[in-house]
């Protein structure tokens, strides 16, 4: 990342959602080509296994949002209280 934000600790979280976000792309591009090679040969077992892994993108995405929603949630600005 080019530019560094004040909190080391918002970097690391950026890096990491980053690292993730690649992460799933990559399974994404090899469930593709698994998914067009099972079509091509007919191939049962490649059919299963593309199954299998879609569960696991899934879960990852749950996971992503989750961890987005968190760094969002943690680095809102808060209103002060009417009394402030």
């Amino acid at each position: 990342m080019p530019d560094k934000h004040i909190s080391s600790q918002f970097d690391a979280e950026l890096e990491h959602l980053s690292s993730r976000f690649f992460e799933m792309g990559g399974l994404v591009e090899s469930q593709l080509n698994d998914a067009m090679e099972a079509l091509s040969r007919f191939d049962m077992g490649l059919v299963e296994k593309v199954i299998d892994e879609e569960h696991r993108l899934n879960a990852m995405e749950v996971e992503i949002d989750a961890a987005c929603s968190n760094v969002i949630a943690r680095r809102q600005p808060i209103a002060p209280t009417c009394g402030d």
